[in-house]
């Protein structure tokens, strides 16, 4: 069976068209075979999309997009990734191929995995105490800036190397 409100394609179930405002009262949501839209104009005052089953996106009144779940947005060049729940928050950058990420630069060097580009402003890596440092479970290539020493400090895997001038 077709509902037709205004002009509507043959093959249509349900279609509106109109011309104007369309006014939702309380939750409503729209289902197509890939997906949902619900618009709550409740409590929540949200816009939530759902895909396969999903939960995807949710936007808020203060414009804010949010994450519900693991998202990713895909482009030829790369994956952008908001991880929540059990990856504990992380965002994810994954470059396709040879790129890499750049920050303050229009383009990233091509040998780079990470270039931060500024004549203004420098990089601040972690800040710890000593005690603080030798908490941290060791990887070879981590480095911080030990506060205690007042000295920059690279891990090798097995210890903490203090970075002195020569």
């Amino acid at each position: 069976t077709s509902v037709a409100i205004g002009a509507a394609p043959a093959a249509a179930q349900l279609a509106l068209q109109v011309t104007g405002v369309i006014s939702l009262i309380g939750e409503s949501t729209i289902k197509t075979s890939v997906g949902e839209l619900t618009i709550d104009t409740g409590n929540s005052l949200s816009m939530n999309f759902k895909i396969g089953g999903s939960n995807g996106w949710r936007i808020r009144p203060n414009s804010v997009l949010e994450s519900v779940g693991t998202q990713t947005i895909r482009s030829s060049t790369g994956d952008f990734t908001v991880a929540t729940g059990a990856l504990n928050g992380n965002i994810l950058l994954r470059p396709h191929g040879t790129g890499g990420v750049s920050v303050g630069a229009a383009t990233c060097d091509e040998d780079a995995i990470l270039e931060l580009t500024s004549t203004t402003k420098a990089l601040i890596v972690t800040r710890v105490t000593t005690t603080q440092k030798n908490a941290i479970p060791k990887k070879a290539g981590m480095f911080v800036y030990d506060t205690t020493l007042g000295k920059m400090c690279l891990c090798t895997g097995a210890a903490w190397e203090t970075c002195t001038s020569a």
